[in-house]
């Protein structure tokens, strides 16, 4: 499986993901430190609302100018937006409307990123799903780095150093891509509106596919939105170690998710997301670190288990 085109893909997706993994914690502490609950929270709203609007339409995209040039432009522009906030902080306080254009571009490129993603596999894969589930596994260990490497960088460093270290981690990603070599298919003629009119077909057909789309925008606008920006300021300075415990929480949980074949999946991953209680009560109860450690362990592992 390790040939040179999957091993530098291997490597763009990690890099990228740790990037991704370490962007809420940065801000979190950096912006939070400036402009206070509010302010990360309308950063933050901003990236995840830009993320998911592109991601919309993204895989139309990628179907016409492909999936590697597509991610390429991705991590081009995340980059430069990156770059550009730690180039503020050199200055002091950044201009909070820099930051909130910055959030929009950088979260529409993460949304031009994630359609590509997939269809990359098969191009660089023999074995298409032993790569994913390898790929899987890096995913689970970025989100228990990524957050404890942005802690980390913001008290040793500062904001400078996070987030130049974020924009290196994008541009890493981006060589790497840039440096694999495959054949992509030609696509066929088609429109692109029919081609979205094609998919919003196919996605309304498919009860349990909005039904658990539905559920994801209300637990981000209701309980991820809220509680990042909150708990950062609660916690303080130890937030990006009990974000590692809540990503080491994800690693188990998603390798009992591999093990458990539950008869009714979505009832059963229902179930075991509700087991994420013990992720905002433990910030809310005002809980000592090893406590709010442990409680984000097991909230990881249920809200992983649950997906």
């Amino acid at each position: 499986m390790w040939t040179r085109n999957f091993t530098l893909y291997f490597g763009a997706r990690t890099i990228s993901l740790l990037g991704d993994a370490m962007m809420p914690v940065a801000s979190a502490l950096a912006i939070g430190k400036v402009y206070g609950i509010a302010g990360v929270g309308y950063v933050l709203a901003l990236w995840t609302a830009s993320a998911v609007l592109v991601m919309l339409f993204g895989g139309v995209v990628a179907d016409r100018i492909g999936a590697r040039r597509l991610m390429i432009g991705a991590d081009v522009v995340r980059v430069v937006t990156q770059g550009a906030v730690a180039v503020a902080f050199l200055d002091g306080t950044p201009p909070y409307a820099l930051l909130l254009v910055t959030a929009v571009l950088s979260g529409a490129a993460a949304g031009m990123f994630e359609p590509g993603v997939n269809g990359m596999v098969p191009l660089v894969a023999a074995d298409p799903q032993r790569a994913n589930a390898t790929l899987k596994l890096a995913e689970a260990v970025t989100q228990l780095a990524g957050p404890a490497l942005a802690g980390v960088l913001v008290v040793a460093g500062g904001p400078v150093f996070v987030y130049t270290a974020d924009a290196a981690t994008f541009l890493v990603s981006g060589v790497c891509l840039l440096l694999i070599r495959v054949a992509v298919p030609r696509p066929e003629p088609s429109d692109v509106l029919s081609d979205l009119r094609r998919g919003w077909e196919e996605f309304k057909a498919r009860s349990w596919m909005w039904s658990v789309i539905l559920v994801w925008v209300f637990w981000g606008v209701l309980v991820v939105g809220p509680y990042v920006p909150l708990s950062s300021q609660v916690i303080g300075a130890d937030y990006g170690w009990v974000m590692a415990a809540l990503g080491l929480g994800t690693v188990l949980g998603g390798l009992v998710a591999i093990r458990f074949r539950p008869r009714r999946p979505l009832a059963a991953g229902a179930v075991a997301l509700s087991g994420y209680v013990a992720v905002p009560l433990t910030v809310a109860l005002g809980l000592p670190l090893p406590l709010l450690m442990a409680g984000h362990l097991l909230g990881g592992a249920r809200g992983r288990s649950g997906r």
